[in-house]
């Protein structure tokens, strides 16, 4: 048996002593086993009954399958038999295992953020599975499968004892006397969870009713598909595409098709990638998080604490330009980042949406901050020499809380990082710059969509910056250390 590195007791101590953890031990839904190896098992009966019908019989092969199959699934049975979990003041228990027992403790003030995930086959039974994320591990625990309803209610719960786990205030202690748990939401959909309300001599409950999670935009299917078709990479792809084919049509090649059909397929994953993991995006806002909801077969909800948002990017391709369009992504400390962003929600806060309406929804959920409260100041002439198309765009800007930078041609983005939220600067001059009296500033935040770097500017104007900046990271007095 073993226990998980930040656990709070010898393994299985939790399940054993009555003091560990209050609640009971609860099980997954009994159809998990058909989930994890249903198209298995779907497959092998509908081979079976087809050859059934042909008015053949079993051969020894398909019958040796089928006993595996058996096992296979009389094993799944057995291991959410032993599996259980249970949700307590201070932590999450989960134990499983069948020929090696494991027991899982983890601490709840170290959730970061805990997803509903509906795969497309779980979704079809009303099914979902809770992805539990914890400071600087990742996804460290999934509860697979349970009713949506009830992973809504777990996913509410966990939250809320989490806030109340960090709280220094509240950590550790039991509810007070004369309460007990009411139903709240958690901002991602109005789903349930556990709060504390006063109770009145005689047992009735006296509710302050929550309000209801704010919708703050929804992207239409229509704008949507538009938008991922007129993005930077599909449109280039596709004028390659056509390029090759008139070389080889000028040239007589009978070979154009197949320089168009990779191009195609290569469009045609890119938007739709971006399409299914996107429709039907919403995003509300509580008192304290953000929630993201989006989907078309695998439909996922995640919760953002506000307060964990380190920086904001603000991307705006070529088309959408004109358009008048952007892309907002945030850096969400704490959380693991995925290289596939269809299939993660955490860092995207608007997929698609008017740039002006765009800058005053983030500012207004990242406590009404001014984004443009860091006037951007262009890049000097001489920087034209080592990047002739984008010096024009390069600018950077200091405010009184931010700081910004704006780079690209094709793609442009804009960064904006709380100066709190800056962890070190960097400077770096390479050889031609140091000729052209140039150098660039680098402002270090947790890994994540967010990086702002001020390219090629005078010398003296990035040392000033640099001292600007470090300046939010300065170690208070007091604190041993030197400031960056």
């Amino acid at each position: 048996m073993s226990g998980p590195a930040d656990g709070t007791g010898a393994p299985g101590s939790a399940s054993t002593s009555p003091t560990a953890d209050e609640g009971r031990l609860q099980r997954v839904h009994p159809l998990s086993p058909l989930l994890r190896g249903g198209i298995v098992v779907v497959a092998m009966l509908v081979a079976g009954g087809r050859q059934l019908l042909e008015g053949g019989t079993l051969d020894w092969p398909l019958l040796g399958v089928g006993a595996v199959v058996v096992a296979v699934v009389a094993w799944g049975a057995l291991s959410w038999w032993v599996m259980r979990f249970r949700i307590g003041t201070q932590t999450l228990l989960i134990e499983s295992g069948i020929l090696v027992r494991r027991s899982r403790r983890i601490r709840l003030d170290r959730v970061q953020a805990v997803e509903v995930q509906q795969p497309f086959l779980a979704r079809l039974l009303g099914m979902a599975e809770l992805a539990i994320e914890t400071a600087g591990s990742g996804t460290e625990a999934t509860l697979a499968y349970l009713r949506v309803d009830h992973a809504r209610r777990l996913r509410a719960e966990l939250l809320e004892r989490a806030a109340a786990a960090g709280s220094p205030s509240r950590s550790g202690a039991a509810p007070a006397p004369g309460s007990a748990p009411v139903a709240v939401t958690d901002g991602a959909g109005g789903e349930p969870g556990l709060h504390q309300a006063p109770v009145d001599p005689l047992g009735d409950r006296v509710v302050a009713p929550e309000p209801a999670p704010e919708l703050l935009h929804q992207v239409p299917p229509g704008r949507l598909m538009l938008s991922q078709l007129v993005r930077t990479a599909p449109l280039v792809m596709v004028v390659l595409g056509l390029v090759g084919v008139t070389v080889m049509l000028a040239l007589d090649q009978p070979m154009g098709i197949t320089v168009l059909v990779p191009a195609a397929i290569a469009v045609a994953s890119v938007v739709g990638n971006g399409f299914v993991g996107q429709y039907n995006f919403r995003l509300s806002r509580t008192s304290q998080r953000l929630a993201v909801h989006a989907g078309l077969f695998d439909v996922r909800s995640q919760s953002i604490p506000v307060g964990r948002i380190q920086g904001v990017v603000v991307h705006e391709p070529l088309v959408w330009r004109w358009l008048g369009w952007c892309e907002v992504k945030v850096t969400v400390a704490g959380v693991e980042q995925h290289s596939d962003d269809s299939a993660r929600l955490t860092t995207t806060l608007l997929p698609v949406i008017d740039r002006g309406a765009g800058v005053r929804l983030t500012g207004s959920v990242l406590g009404d901050s001014d984004l443009v409260g860091a006037p951007l100041q262009p890049g000097p002439p001489a920087a034209r020499w080592l990047d002739p198309l984008g010096w024009r765009i390069q600018a950077v800007g200091v405010g009184a809380d931010l700081l910004a930078t704006r780079r690209g041609v094709l793609d442009l983005r804009t960064d904006v990082a709380p100066r709190h939220k800056v962890q070190s600067v960097g400077l770096r001059q390479g050889p031609v710059q140091r000729r052209l009296g140039l150098a660039t500033l680098h402002i270090h935040l947790p890994p994540g969509p967010v990086d702002p770097e001020a390219r090629h500017r005078q010398a003296d104007e990035v040392w000033a910056l640099a001292l600007s900046a470090s300046a939010a990271v300065a170690p208070a007095p007091g604190v041993p250390g030197d400031a960056p």
